[in-house]
């Protein structure tokens, strides 16, 4: 078994972009409150709480590009609005003020678990949202100068000394290279839930580094985003409110309405590849139903007989057991109205504890995806 042999699947989760140090969806509640409450006081203490109180010139170098980081949240709400005259922003923005403020209530109050639940069960506040998650992400993407750059994300050691991941999982594709099991025709497949493209950044800086010769990265992994994606870490060469406002605006949850087409064909991509897979591999993920349903993870083609789910359980997490266990074994209809199959599903768990999870680097590290070269 190895995610270079074909017929298999990589799905990730936002716990692999934890050691990352961005945050996970049940964590963004609690941080996009407290940072629109700092950056509400702080804006209190210079317009009295209206924007109409103070000068176009005290405005404009409040919000001003060397400001950013003192208001993120507020940079980016207000980004699309700078070029006109104080009483226009006013008229524009004011409402979008307030309705930031009153999103503090809300978050603090709401029964969802994570970030993407919140915007589907209040969507009058998703585009909201969606500028303070991407604000959130380009703030821990980045160096905390005043310079666009990436924070060192391609280096061999993450900032709290672990391994970094997409480097051992470059080693693992090497090694399919080599012995022939992945090419342009076979191509590690990879379905992403998360928006941001770290993944991407350190294939790009890392995957060549090497003398012997190699194709770009792409002509080896396929990556799909099934809930869209913000920017390219490696453009990063306009203002931060612009790149955040631009970001929200590729961000799409599951149970959304009206998702872009070039979405929906990821997710129609990734769920042919996932009903068609004999191996499928899991970490980060939390199996949540409607992520699963997304994926078809139900819904096996009848053909396959059997298949394998390898995943990472960090902690140990009962529930997460108990989610996996439903696929164990699958009736599936067929072309014949009389006829049914049943796909059977060995199941396949690295079950960490709480105090000695396995995170990412130690599933790849013990041999779960395949093996890593001497």
């Amino acid at each position: 078994m190895s995610i270079t042999s074909e017929n298999s699947v990589l799905v990730i989760g936002a716990g692999t972009s934890a050691p990352f140090g961005l945050s996970l969806g049940g964590d963004l509640i609690s941080e996009i409150s407290n940072t629109i409450g700092r950056e509400k006081r702080i804006f209190d203490g210079k317009f009295s709480g209206r924007i109409g109180i103070g000068s176009r010139a005290a405005f404009h170098y409040f919000f001003a590009h060397e400001n950013f980081r003192e208001c993120p949240i507020l940079n980016t709400i207000v980004h699309p609005y700078m070029n006109f005259e104080l009483d226009q922003i006013e008229v524009n923005v004011q409402d979008h003020l307030d309705k930031l403020w009153h999103l503090v209530e809300l978050l603090n109050n709401q029964t969802s678990e994570t970030i993407d639940d919140f915007i589907v069960e209040n969507p009058t506040y998703a585009a909201v949202v969606k500028k303070c998650v991407s604000t959130l992400f380009f703030l821990a993407c980045v160096d905390s100068n005043h310079t666009l750059r990436a924070k060192s994300f391609e280096a061999r050691y993450l900032g709290n000394q672990n391994r970094n991941w997409v480097h051992l999982l470059i080693n693992i594709v090497r090694q399919g290279i080599r012995a022939g099991e992945v090419s342009a025709e076979n191509k590690i497949k990879i379905i992403t839930f998360n928006y941001d493209m770290i993944l991407e950044y350190v294939l790009e800086k890392q995957f060549s580094n090497t003398e012997r010769r190699m194709a770009h990265w792409s002509d080896y992994i396929e990556i799909l985003h099934v809930h869209g994606q913000c920017g390219s870490l490696s453009e990063l060469n306009e203002r931060p409110a612009k790149i955040c406002d631009e970001w929200a605006k590729g961000i799409h949850v599951v149970n959304e309405p009206n998702v872009p087409d070039w979405v929906q064909q990821n997710r129609n991509l990734a769920s042919d590849i996932i009903r068609s897979s004999r191996e499928l591999y899991f970490c980060g993920f939390a199996f949540s139903g409607p992520n699963c349903r997304l994926l078809e993870l139900g819904e096996p083609d009848d053909w396959l007989g059997e298949r394998t789910i390898s995943f990472c359980n960090y902690d140990g997490n009962v529930g997460l057991s108990k989610a996996v266990a439903n696929y164990e074994q699958i009736v599936v209809p067929t072309a014949d109205p009389d006829q049914i199959s049943l796909v059977s599903t060995d199941i396949q768990e690295a079950k960490g504890t709480r105090t000695e999870p396995i995170g990412v680097t130690d599933w790849l590290r013990l041999g779960y995806l395949g093996e890593l070269p001497a």
